[in-house]
């Protein structure tokens, strides 16, 4: 298999996760599925997974930094009604992974790098 189908079987499971999520109600904005990404690829992919079904938020936006990246109080409640974290694996996305199932019990969190 070449390294570029590698990439993209990789992305099966995160793909159907959130298509599967697009099935089911609540979360969002307007009854929209709440989705948030970590970083912007990743959003840009949700949305185009999700599209009129999903209200995709991006924590880092363009020239911020992920490597020191903190939350802010806003997102964090907003991250606490979203139904879907997709991550790439920044450092500031294994302390929320590790923090989540207590404070965001309702978020599934999606591990982009994984494959099947």
């Amino acid at each position: 298999m070449r390294m570029t189908e590698k990439r993209c079987a990789g992305l099966v499971f995160p793909l159907l996760l959130v298509a599967a999520f697009c099935g089911c109600g609540g979360g969002g904005e307007g009854g929209r599925i709440g989705v948030f990404a970590g970083l912007p690829p990743a959003g840009w992919l949700a949305e185009r997974v999700g599209g009129e079904q999903v209200s995709v938020t991006v924590l880092v936006d363009q020239g911020q930094s992920a490597h020191s990246f903190e939350p802010t109080p806003r997102q964090a409640a907003a991250l606490a009604r979203a139904r879907l974290y997709l991550s790439s694996g920044m450092p500031f996305e294994e302390t929320l992974s590790a923090r989540a199932s207590q404070s965001f019990p309702g978020l599934e969190m999606v591990d982009l790098r994984r494959g099947l």
